[in-house]
């Protein structure tokens, strides 16, 4: 009788841990399949998501440069305004959103609060001291890691 009831709790016990080594394989493969997915969206936007600088110029006191959404997807206001600017010689100064020296401003040309696709955005840049004669190299990059570069040559 004794080995009835030992091989019982043997079975019980064999059924509960493959259960819980079932519940640990399920938990982590959801885990991964979300960490995935999500690495999989990133992906994608930053695909479909191009943008181009297309001319600039000095203008008074500061700089205007042409950015124009060239991708595949609509970029949020919030998106523009968490970019940075770089500017210089050699893109080599972070410029801040704001107004004043070192920073920069932008302005849609249909004022919906999107970037659309076809878009032209308009950026200002203020220098906070004097720059020599061109060129200038004016670097976006956009909160998902995309990248435009581009030179003003006058």
């Amino acid at each position: 009788m004794s080995e009835g009831v030992t091989t019982a709790i043997l079975v019980v016990a064999g059924i509960v841990i493959a259960a819980m080594v079932a519940s640990t394989v399920i938990s982590q493969y959801y885990m991964i399949d979300s960490t995935i997915r999500g690495a999989s969206r990133g992906v994608e936007d930053r695909l479909r998501t191009r943008v181009e600088v297309v001319h600039g110029a000095v203008e008074g006191d500061h700089f205007v440069v042409f950015v124009k959404n060239t991708g595949r997807r609509v970029i949020a206001v919030s998106e523009v305004e968490s970019a940075d600017v770089y500017f210089g010689r050699a893109c080599e100064t972070l410029y801040r959103l704001g107004s004043g020296p070192w920073t920069w401003s932008y302005e849609e040309l249909y004022a919906d609060g999107v970037w659309s696709i076809g878009e032209t955005l308009i950026l200002r840049i203020y220098n906070g001291t004097a720059v020599g004669p061109p060129p200038y190299c004016v670097k976006i990059v956009l909160a998902n890691g995309v990248v435009s570069e581009g030179v003003i040559v006058g």
